[in-house]
């Protein structure tokens, strides 16, 4: 039975690929898959060992500028997840020429030959130095169900927060538990939380 064979398992490995659609879909998906794990292996790891998005030319590729924003998203969502390991494909795209056109080739944080680097490195520094130091504390719900608002929090009882939203048509007014006030669209926003003591600023590094 396949609750028998997982138990046999340090743990669960998924590509949790969402083409054509948007990272979020990763919350079903996620939901599904802990279905397969038995309660008593509950505490066995969930990793998504391989995910990422095409910038080639075809319905299901995105803009090199979209497929930063994508692989943020879903970082913080694997964080939101408590998925243990989130491993990006790929380091350089796989078409044999410049700029990347190929569908299903064009995933990574640098070009193949010229080795130029892509905006999605960029995207994935700026997260990285967003939260550092930090560790996922909770989801803040919002009136509006395509609006995310990740509370993270530091050793020393420090909070940092990422706001996004899903449709991006027009920026969406999101008020944290600070009473800040910040502007979500469909690239995540990383902000410090205000205290009186320290003044309020969101993080310029962008």
């Amino acid at each position: 039975k396949r609750e028998n064979l997982l138990s046999l398992f340090d743990g669960l490995s998924v590509h949790p690929y969402q083409p054509g659609t948007i990272p979020e879909k990763v919350i079903r998906q996620d939901a599904q898959v802990k279905t397969w794990i038995p309660a008593s292996d509950s505490d066995k790891p969930l990793v998504f060992s391989e995910v990422g998005y095409s910038t080639g030319v075809g319905r299901n590729e995105v803009t090199p500028e979209l497929q930063g924003a994508y692989l943020q998203r879903q970082y913080l969502l694997s964080l939101m997840l408590g998925a243990r390991v989130n491993a990006f494909y790929s380091m350089t795209d796989t078409d044999s020429i410049e700029p990347c056109k190929k569908i299903d080739h064009c995933y990574g944080f640098f070009t193949r030959y010229s080795n130029q680097e892509n905006p999605s490195l960029k995207a994935i520094a700026t997260l990285v130095t967003a939260l550092k130091g930090f560790s996922f504390s909770k989801r803040i719900v919002q009136p509006s169900d395509t609006t995310y608002v990740l509370e993270f929090a530091s050793a020393d009882g420090g909070k940092r927060y990422a706001a996004w939203d899903t449709i991006g048509a027009a920026p969406i007014g999101v008020t944290l538990p600070d009473s800040q006030r910040v502007e979500a669209t469909i690239n995540p926003v990383f902000v410090n939380e205000c205290l009186e003591s320290l003044g309020c600023f969101k993080d310029k590094i962008q």
